[in-house]
């Protein structure tokens, strides 16, 4: 039983149950998939029951590491306990949501219902990595776990993307000057900081917030949990506008609001080959051509800059802002791309 109980023990079945829940969730976003059909059927359901068993498994696992911690570490044990209690509850829920994918499969096949399973299951698997990486279970015995989140290809979110970042750059053009854009984005902050706090500490909130019709088709699963997009892009959006002059901004937001679509459209609808992660090669070549163009031709309009001084800035923009994309695993690339892109260009402005 003492194997049981050890941490490298504990965090190889969580690796394995991650690993495979994560190529699960994969398959059910395949739009290829056949869905409905006999044989697409069964294959679901028998990886619900293989799911939910290493679930079970897991589950057992945790249980007896909290025991022995409450046993081994008294002074400490409150935080532990709640740690572990978290990480237990989710993967209750994970069985849980399994069980139920497993059971309705068999009596619906239209998309509609097949899209609330693979987002029932796609909030259960980020709130288990979440809970995993809070109880430090994030190490094997010979190597570090790889946790990736769950990113289905949306075109809501895609339309939200580009609209949003073209429009900005519009209104401040036509209609804003410096002064009147940072009294927006000042009272943009104020408000996401108080919805973001407000969903921390009230989850009835945060629950009426992501289940809102407009957030409810944009948001992504690992965000239920922890600040989302929206509101890095509008405070790093802000910070930026303080920072650097205003051709530089454009230029880090258009790419951001271009550029990463892109990747994101190709690379996860036609990207096999990976170069970094779940980051393929399709992708990061398409961040990187769309970049490329947006930084040359907003940098053209809206700086002194020409001929080679021109194309260099355009491709150091371009460059940067396509590694820092690719490399962004843990941090929330509206924050990365839009801080580093703008910082590159304002160094080729000032």
């Amino acid at each position: 039983m003492e194997g049981v109980l050890e941490l490298p023990q504990l965090s190889e079945a969580l690796g394995a149950l991650t690993r495979d829940m994560h190529q699960f969730l994969l398959r059910l976003h395949d739009r290829k998939a056949a869905w409905g059909e006999a044989a697409w059927v069964e294959s679901v359901r028998n990886s619900c029951r293989e799911l939910e068993a290493k679930t079970a498994s897991a589950r057992a696992a945790a249980t007896a590491r909290w025991e022995l911690l409450e046993q081994r570490l008294a002074s400490t044990r409150r935080g532990a306990s709640a740690r572990y209690e978290a990480l237990s509850e989710s993967l209750d829920n994970l069985a849980a949501s399994l069980r139920i994918v497993a059971a309705e499969v068999v009596t619906s096949s239209r998309r509609a219902r097949c899209k609330e399973w693979c987002d029932r299951l796609a909030i259960s698997y980020e709130d288990l990595v979440r809970n995993m990486r809070r109880a430090r279970i994030v190490k094997t015995a010979t190597a570090r776990l790889s946790l990736p989140h769950i990113k289905p290809v949306n075109y809501a979110r895609n339309i939200f993307h580009v609209f949003m970042g073209v429009m900005a750059v519009a209104a401040y053009e036509l209609l804003l000057d410096w002064k009147s854009a940072m009294f927006v984005m000042a009272g943009l902050s104020a408000f996401v900081i108080a919805a973001e706090v407000s969903r921390a500490f009230v989850p009835g909130i945060n629950r009426m917030l992501v289940t809102l019709p407009v957030f409810k088709q944009i948001i992504r699963p690992r965000e239920m949990g922890r600040i989302n997009s929206a509101s890095s892009l509008t405070l790093t959006l802000t910070a930026m506008c303080l920072l650097a002059p205003m051709p530089a901004v454009e230029v880090g937001l258009l790419v951001l609001a271009l550029a990463d679509p892109a990747a994101s459209l190709l690379g996860m609808r036609y990207g096999r080959r990976k170069l970094w992660k779940s980051k393929s090669v399709l992708g990061t070549l398409a961040f990187l051509a769309v970049a490329l163009l947006v930084s040359l031709g907003v940098l053209a309009l809206r700086s002194p800059l020409s001929g080679v001084w021109l194309a260099a800035a355009a491709c150091c923009v371009a460059v940067a802002s396509a590694a820092t994309e690719l490399f962004s695993d843990r941090l929330d690339d509206n924050f990365s791309v839009l801080a580093i892109a703008t910082g590159v260009a304002a160094l080729w402005i000032v």
